[in-house]
């Protein structure tokens, strides 16, 4: 079926995954790329979050059809220990019959195989029931679980006792399988407040489960921040110590994501509590070297030292001191706000203001046709911006933003480095400004780096420095900073 045959109606879909990508079986791994982007760009994730779920399951399935027929199995490490260990009880079983009969040996891999045919054949309750018949045999194997997860997926009402995540929190409960853990983390990214479950508690004490740790207590943690949670994180956090004493860098880690999520949950004392701790790993870790990941997470430590001590109300103004301080960059503007045209003002909160989030690319254009009709008033349009945007910051604090707001300073400047090694000056301003939009960083820190990158380009490309000398937004940013400015 064609993406452009499919109907506005989910329930209308053909459940066969690869005619819902309207790719044929015989296509290859990027024609399946194609078309599930294709299928995106009709179905935004943030528009029709249902329509999402099913694409991507469909995707997914494909991907890993398709990866079996040219890797001889998507699960090959998996299947041929299962193999190996079926063919041997067989062998010890009845020898001589199966010489006898002559006649090849049924494996467990082969049943798998068969089961999952019926699947991509559009049988989904076929193949549901077989692989259900062979996890009675062989409970808890991991390849028969994640089947019957993407079957629960494509087809929740498959199963009316369970659910998909449900498979993966009982398989996972009666025997570890790096797949499938690595499965579990993935799904968490659709269900993140399945981590919040007493299962996903049990999980994340295994031993095996280290691996997978963090990820997963990001997701649980971030919840129970939602819910005022904040004792029932600091027990958690402290239940870990005893546990991974043999494992510095995972304890250190594991500190430094509840610092994270206790400062922009305005946490300030349980945040504080953490650094004291975090210092003591630090000195002992001193003392006897650190590895590379330990020095990246010293690094941290100081970042989030400086946060603690400067995320105070009295830096906003009146109007935003309850929301978040996303950027010291809006902050500043916030602070030096100049009164601007209130039909520019405005036009920033009816055109630009309510596509920031989700289409910065057309605000950003927005922003440069203001500029370009009142001219002079760059400044005064990137403060007022600014803080309208610090007092809607609450809004659209979401998980996956945590990352790109909590680098460390080092990181940051190699960030604006790769940003100033975009082949195109477009490309680089776009860019930059969506870096300083979303990061935690002073104009001195952005100009100082960008200072050096923009000088040693110019040189290859002497046009782009007269492109930063016209360009207001630009110069708004890095004003006073670069050194062909002053």
């Amino acid at each position: 079926m064609a993406e452009s045959s499919l109907p506005d109606d989910y329930s209308q879909w053909p459940v066969d995954p690869f005619r819902l990508l309207g790719v044929p079986r015989a296509a290859d791994e990027r024609a399946a790329k194609k078309a599930y982007t294709a299928l995106l760009r009709r179905f935004h994730p943030e528009d029709h979050p249902e329509h999402f779920r099913r694409i991507r399951a469909a995707y997914e399935t494909v991907k890993a059809i398709l990866e079996n027929n040219r890797d001889g199995g998507y699960y090959e490490a998996i299947r041929s220990r299962a193999e190996e260990q079926s063919n041997a009880a067989e062998e010890r079983s009845a020898p001589e019959e199966a010489e006898w009969q002559g006649s090849p040996r049924v494996t467990l891999a082969s049943q798998i195989d068969a089961a999952w045919k019926l699947a991509c054949n559009g049988d989904l309750e076929g193949a549901y029931r077989d692989v259900l018949a062979l996890i009675r045999l062989h409970p808890g194997h991991p390849d028969l679980c994640i089947r019957r997860y993407w079957l629960l997926i494509l087809q929740p009402g498959l199963d009316a006792d369970t659910d998909a995540m449900g498979v993966l929190d009982a398989a996972l409960e009666q025997s570890f399988s790096h797949p499938l853990a690595q499965l579990y983390v993935d799904a968490l990214a659709h269900e993140p407040e399945r981590a919040a479950t007493e299962a996903a508690w049990k999980l994340v004490q295994q031993p095996e489960f280290r691996s997978q740790l963090l990820p997963v207590m990001r997701y649980r943690w971030l919840h129970l921040r939602s819910e005022n949670g904040w004792g029932q994180l600091k027990s958690e956090l402290n239940s870990f110590e005893m546990p991974l004493l043999d494992d510095a860098y995972l304890w250190q880690s594991l500190n430094l994501l509840a610092c994270e999520i206790a400062i922009f949950g305005q946490e300030t004392g349980f945040a504080k509590e953490i650094l004291a701790r975090l210092a003591e790993i630090g000195g002992s870790a001193d003392e006897g070297g650190q590895s590379a990941g330990m020095a990246v997470n010293h690094d941290r430590i100081d970042h989030l030292s400086v946060m603690v001590k400067e995320i105070k109300p009295a830096m906003l103004r009146p109007s935003v001191q309850d929301a978040f301080p996303v950027s010291k960059l809006i902050a500043f503007l916030c602070e030096t706000a100049l009164e601007t045209e209130d039909v520019v003002l405005l036009r920033i909160k009816s055109e630009i203001l309510p596509g920031w989030v989700q289409k910065p690319e057309e605000a950003l254009g927005t922003l440069d046709q203001l500029q370009a009709e009142y001219p002079g008033c760059a400044y005064e349009l990137l403060n007022r911006l600014g803080q309208l945007l610090l007092g809607r910051a609450n809004i659209y604090w979401q998980a996956d933003e945590l990352d790109a707001r909590l680098r460390s300073d080092l990181e940051r400047q190699h960030r604006i480095r790769d940003i100033g090694a975009k082949a195109d000056y477009n490309e680089l301003r776009w860019s930059l400004l969506t870096f300083c939009r979303e990061e935690w960083a002073t104009f001195e820190a952005v100009g100082q780096v960008l200072t050096s990158v923009v000088l040693e380009r110019s040189k290859q490309a002497p046009h782009w420095l007269l492109f930063l000398q016209r360009d207001m937004a630009m110069a708004t940013l890095v004003k006073g900073t670069l050194l062909f400015w002053s």
